[in-house]
């Protein structure tokens, strides 16, 4: 398992996510020092990017296997969900840092 080192105290330990939620559906998942407490935020999510973590699962287990257009649309929409999922997951972790949850 990887370790992680808290900024604060220097305390290392293994990476054990934590998740917390939030109002109007919002899960924070954080990383808390076992030693002093601090919490580091890891990522935030809501139910639509949740939907699109599920299907990128479900694309992983279903391209194992797959060749030709079959396996270049499944890729597509891999990679598709990817860049959806970097600009959701930003919008949301700044519209929560912000204190503005509806953005």
């Amino acid at each position: 398992m990887a370790q992680i080192t808290c900024d604060k105290c220097g305390h290392s330990q293994d990476f054990r996510p934590h998740t917390s939620k939030l109002p109007d559906g919002v899960e924070r998942v954080y990383i808390k020092c076992a030693k002093c407490g601090e919490q580091y935020t890891a990522f935030y999510t809501d139910k639509p990017i949740r939907e699109i973590q599920a299907r990128q699962r479900r694309i992983t287990k279903m391209i194992a296997g797959r060749r030709g257009a079959e396996y270049q649309k499944l890729w597509d929409e891999f990679e598709d969900n990817k860049q959806k999922l970097t600009i959701q997951m930003f919008e949301l972790r700044r519209r929560q840092e912000a204190g503005d949850p509806r953005g």
